[in-house]
């Protein structure tokens, strides 16, 4: 698969460039959903808590107590990121992570309020809809911190050129 924005020749069905990082076309190629090769964790619990709550293996209770805790869990972590202090010269190289992965953020938990509403008309559009959103957002997140590691790569090398100057 070609990478839009360089031009870069990927693996068939990759989300997201191994060059740039971009996000690639989605290709449907089964109804079966292959994770990213990076975290995945996260979408797997909320797919498996989807699943019961669906089979009636999970209480409505449960599930909403889930989706609550999840979202307030998510929305502590976005603080922690929003306060977070970067030095004046490292903002711009920062900005696309950040960007990247407060969208990221903001998709997952739209997602988990989206399968909440599953509890009140049990219509599992809304658990279909809302594990679409936390994949995308997921997938967002996975490319923050891949464009983390490249950030802090290029900053481990500048300390470590900086430092041999001296």
């Amino acid at each position: 698969m070609i990478c839009f924005r360089c031009g870069a020749d990927n693996a068939s069905g990759a989300r997201f460039c191994l060059q740039c990082n971009a996000s690639l076309p989605k290709v449907q190629q089964s109804n079966e959903f292959v994770p990213p090769p990076y975290v995945d964790g996260r979408f797997q619990k909320v797919k498996n808590e989807a699943d019961k709550v669906r089979a009636g293996q999970m209480s409505h209770e449960d599930f909403t107590h889930f989706v609550d805790t999840t979202i307030e869990l998510i929305m502590e972590k976005e603080a922690t990121i929003r306060d977070t202090e970067i030095p004046s010269e490292a903002v711009e190289d920062f900005r696309e992570e950040m960007e990247m992965g407060l969208a990221g953020i903001d998709l997952f938990c739209r997602g988990l309020a989206e399968m909440r509403v599953y509890v009140e008309d049990e219509d599992g559009q809304h658990l279909d809809a809302g594990l679409e959103l936390v994949r995308d957002g997921n997938g967002m997140l996975n490319n923050a911190i891949m464009i983390n590691r490249r950030n802090r790569h290029k900053l481990e090398e500048m300390y470590i050129d900086a430092s041999t100057t001296l």
